[in-house]
């Protein structure tokens, strides 16, 4: 609900991404160990509430990047997708991605809806970006700045800035 009812306002909503981003990837952030403590005693509540509203979260993510929101949040909106990520492939046993990030990220990439109806993204460009998403969590957060890269083309090739052939790079990297 934080970001859907800042109704576009940029600051407040990037305030509340930058809040998400932390409170959802606090094991990646450097923290004091009084506050480590605190928020290892309530882990299991903040994976339950991330189990709860992760798939709606996500796809404000990827409806944001692809033309719901301005620009400027693109980078935002990619550090709290790459946080949810990130934080659902660190609790999968091998670091593998699981069904339910896959699937949050599928849903996400075949809603018309939050697609703004681009015509651009085609159900191969979802599924090749969930694909470099996926391997790109896998290595850890020393990818977040690839991350961040393919969503920005992602939200480039929505907008019919750039063609899809900019996530060839991604792919073969």
């Amino acid at each position: 609900a934080c970001l859907t009812e800042c109704q576009g306002e940029i600051d407040s909503t990037r305030s509340a991404l930058v809040f998400l981003t932390q409170f959802i990837g606090w094991k990646s952030i450097h923290l004091p160990a009084t506050k480590v403590r605190v928020l290892r005693n309530y882990s299991s509540t903040i994976d339950n509430l991330l189990l709860q509203h992760g798939e709606t979260i996500t796809k404000s993510c990827i409806g944001g990047i692809s033309g719901g929101a301005p620009q400027i949040l693109w980078p935002s909106l990619s550090e709290c997708l790459f946080a949810i990520m990130l934080h659902i492939t660190s609790e999968s046993p091998s670091g593998e991605p699981n069904a339910v990030l896959e699937s949050w990220l599928r849903s996400a990439m075949t809603d018309n809806s939050l697609l703004n109806n681009s015509q651009n993204i085609t159900s191969e460009i979802g599924t090749s970006t969930i694909q470099i998403l996926c391997d790109l969590a896998r290595q850890g957060l020393k990818s977040k700045p690839k991350a961040k890269m393919v969503m920005i083309d992602f939200g480039k090739i929505a907008k019919g800035e750039t063609t899809p052939e900019a996530l060839q790079a991604y792919s073969i990297a």
